[in-house]
């Protein structure tokens, strides 16, 4: 008798055991299947989020840019890029996370210069030539980053609201 009731309890035991075991490895899955299941439905608010923002931006594009060129999109960890080249006019167009416009910059040559704005550079810097224009929006802001050179002088110059400030400026080799 003593064997018989030894035999059960090992019995009850290891079946209390073995139940328990199998509720944690449930737990463990369910929860584990949770987790993932956040995970995924972040992961599809996040896309499903940037698809709108993306939509955004290339509405915003298409009624402020009327080009037939063709259009390459990009994006890094803060920004959405739009570039674009249309008559030796290269365009790189910022906007945000959420597709709102931030930024405009226009890259050409000095005959597209704006010729008041090249007739007060280049009284300012007297035999420097016009290498290259940066025309930059951002915001309210409109400047234009123009490098300039004379011999081996180059400079980077800042014109804004009628003023030139000097960015940057090297002797070149």
């Amino acid at each position: 008798m003593k064997k018989f009731i030894g035999s059960i309890a090992v019995m009850i035991i290891s079946s209390m055991l073995i139940h328990g075991m199998a509720n944690a490895q449930l737990n463990t899955l369910s929860t584990t299947l949770a987790s993932e299941s956040l995970n995924s439905v972040a992961t599809a608010k996040a896309n499903a989020k940037a698809i709108v923002s993306k939509a955004k931006a290339e509405r915003n594009f298409k009624k402020n840019y009327k080009t037939t060129a063709d259009v390459r999109w990009s994006s890094d960890d803060k920004f959405m890029h739009a570039y674009y080249k249309d008559n030796d006019i290269a365009t790189r167009i910022a906007y945000d996370k959420k597709g709102r416009w931030f930024r405009t910059i226009k890259t050409y040559d000095a005959d597209k210069l704006d010729r008041r704005v090249a007739g007060i550079v280049k009284r300012q810097f007297k035999g420097y030539t016009i290498t290259c224009v940066n025309d930059v929006y951002e915001g309210t802001v409109h400047c234009y980053f123009l490098n300039i050179m004379k011999g081996k002088d180059f400079k980077q110059v800042v014109y804004y609201q009628g003023e030139i400030q000097i960015f940057d400026q090297f002797q070149l080799q």
